[in-house]
């Protein structure tokens, strides 16, 4: 539930934090061949899109109708831009380390870096993934564009009746269902090559619609309240399962059902104010995105540098150790002073007017 103090779903925040740690096991099995292998991980980044769903139609579907579409925009974009600028720097370093090898062309290079400041997945353009840069990146691409159509239907669209919303989720999870078994699974869609790119739409706008729905409809209010660690160990479960390999069943059964009812029990939860576990939820929620983002080129860091005397499975601790505090210092040296000065420019009256009645919005 809502910890009053932090005005933050401390719950839901902690889970998308071991969510991002389990991204990173997948790929430092993936990037370092390590034997065991999270097939599932790859559903926490379908567990976001609902959560983030869920967070942003809690910050602004009361205040959205009062603020202007490009404002609305700006904050979004000032939440989440910055550390993927971050993100970009680091993962340029390592491509920079494949020029030098003489892996890649100075022409590609320079394609895959600025195209990837700019959002656009270029890497297929050379065979690639959508943004080699930084691969995680596809997903944040797909978030701000759920943000948008969020965005312009709250402020311009007619409220949805029930029946009508129900139709469209409906159809959401149907389309998403065809993406699913067309490509005999969800992991590829959303970044590895042109078809499953376009897919990616189909993969965000089902569970971000939920996340709306789940937040508008207020059912995580009248679901039991459960300990807050039943939902999380439950994600991790699904997360961290090496079983079912290309099942395009199980996959449909965690987007259709189970990660929504994560999602929904994961608000219902609540840990004891004060307490140990609270402050543990609400560092992982700080922690995860910047974390999401420098995972990444670290492993690939880590790989290139061919520890061939150290276990994988040290080199892969050593590399996710590093990234915790390279976050922890984009965070603190990086990315809130920024936020921070964006936020009062943005906020700061146009010249000639006065001060009174400046919105101040939430960053979610």
């Amino acid at each position: 539930m809502l910890n009053q103090d932090a005005k933050r779903y401390v719950v839901l925040d902690g889970m998308r934090g071991v969510a991002a740690v389990c991204v990173a096991v997948l790929h430092a099995s993936q990037l370092l061949k390590l034997g065991y292998k999270p097939f599932h991980a790859s559903l926490a980044v379908d567990f976001f899109f609902c959560l983030s769903g869920f967070v942003v139609a809690f910050a602004y579907d009361r205040k959205l109708p009062t603020m202007s579409m490009q404002r609305f925009c700006a904050v979004r974009l000032i939440r989440l831009y910055p550390l993927i600028a971050f993100g970009i720097a680091l993962g340029s370093v390592v491509l920079l380390a494949a020029l030098a090898r003489g892996d890649l062309a100075w022409k590609q290079t320079l394609v895959l870096i600025g195209s990837a400041l700019l959002l656009l997945p270029m890497g297929m353009k050379y065979q690639f993934q959508a943004y080699p840069v930084n691969n995680p990146i596809w997903s944040l691409f797909f978030e701000l564009f759920a943000n948008l159509a969020y965005g312009l239907h709250t402020k311009f669209g007619q409220p949805l009746k029930r029946g009508a919303a129900v139709a469209i989720v409906v159809a959401l999870g149907v389309a998403l269902a065809g993406a699913v078994v067309l490509q005999n699974g969800v992991d590829p869609i959303g970044f590895d090559g042109p078809r499953n790119f376009v897919l990616g739409f189909a993969r965000v706008a089902f569970p971000f619609a939920v996340g709306v729905c789940i937040c508008r409809s207020g059912i995580h209010r009248r679901l039991p309240r459960l300990h807050w660690m039943w939902p999380l160990l439950c994600l991790v479960a699904i997360l961290m399962c090496p079983f079912w390999r290309h099942e395009p069943v199980f996959d449909l059964i965690c987007l259709l059902v189970l990660l929504p009812l994560i999602v929904a029990f994961g608000a219902a939860s609540d840990a004891a104010p004060g307490s140990a576990s609270l402050r543990g939820l609400e560092w992982l929620g700080v922690m995860s995105y910047p974390f999401y983002l420098v995972h990444e080129p670290m492993l690939r860091l880590a790989r290139d540098l061919d520890f061939t005397d150290v276990p994988k499975v040290l080199v892969a601790m050593g590399a996710m150790a590093l990234a915790v505090v390279l976050a922890q210092m984009a965070l603190t040296f990086y990315d809130e002073p920024l936020r921070a000065a964006l936020m009062r420019r943005l906020r700061r009256p146009p010249s000639g007017q006065g001060a009174g009645g400046v919105l101040q919005q939430p960053t979610p």
